[in-house]
């Protein structure tokens, strides 16, 4: 063996991974069977980025959790409580300042996330959401949902599917408070304040709500709004949600009190 001398410019530095161009935000991504769907959201996002990805599994059924490992994020399980749960500890998880909301349906184009982030902090904004556009999914309601989003009065809604916050404030008003007001009768409260406000206020004759199929609770609590079952829609191939609906008769109260309805089958 023989060595040889070589000076100190000689020398290649270790690899070294590039220090992020948003290294004040972390992106939140919630996944449940969305293994067809990472490979473009987090490409997006990789090159937008951000200090790190953190995708939560839903306890999917199909290979979402070991892609997105692949694909360079650090991946948390929600144990199969559901979206918003999967969110507060993708949040509680992040060591930035600020955090992105992001749905495993999204791909942010170059340049945009850097922009939304730039917008939030010059607006002093408490949550500031991108402009989306959807291009439709598999099958007709696939294509109606998309088509509703795009031209329906929802289109200029908030919402949190690609959504920057600063991480302090979304922990103690977005999730914070649900565990200690947990079983006090708030989802029902707040939910017939939004039918009344549907009613009275929007002038709306019928109003239809979905929730994952195997949320329980949630289709108990739509029960109790007095809403029924109608059918079940399967947005992707793995992703079934239940839908409900009901009128709203201009002349009573927007929620009977106690008010049940059997599923139609």
């Amino acid at each position: 063996m023989s060595t040889e001398a070589i000076s100190v410019q000689g020398w290649e530095e270790p690899e070294r991974h590039p220090r992020p161009l948003l290294e004040d935000l972390t992106v939140v991504v919630p996944a449940r069977n969305a293994e067809h769907l990472l490979d473009e959201c987090l490409d997006g996002l990789r090159k937008a980025g951000p200090a790190e990805v953190i995708v939560v599994d839903g306890q999917s059924g199909d290979e979402t959790a070991r892609l997105a490992r692949a694909l360079g994020a650090r991946v948390l399980s929600d144990e199969g409580r559901g979206l918003p749960a999967a969110r507060a500890l993708g949040a509680r998880s992040a060591r930035t300042r600020y955090v992105a909301l992001v749905d495993a349906d999204v791909v942010i184009p170059d340049g945009a996330l850097e922009a939304l982030l730039e917008e939030y902090k010059a607006g002093g904004y408490t949550a500031l959401q991108a402009g989306l556009h959807s291009t439709g999914g598999p099958g007709y309601w696939g294509r109606a949902l998309a088509y509703h989003h795009r031209n329906g009065r929802s289109k200029n809604w908030f919402g949190v599917v690609a959504t920057i916050f600063e991480r302090h404030t979304l922990l103690e008003h977005g999730f914070a408070l649900l565990a200690r007001h947990a079983g006090q009768g708030l989802a029902h409260e707040a939910a017939q304040a939004t039918l009344t406000y549907a009613r009275d206020t929007l002038g709306l004759a019928r109003v239809v709500a979905i929730t994952d199929a195997d949320n329980a609770r949630s289709a108990h609590l739509l029960k109790k709004l007095g809403m029924r079952y109608e059918r079940t829609l399967c947005l992707t191939p793995d992703d079934e949600v239940l839908l409900y609906a009901r009128a709203l008769n201009p002349n009573s109260d927007a929620v009977p009190p106690h008010a049940e309805h059997s599923q139609l089958t």
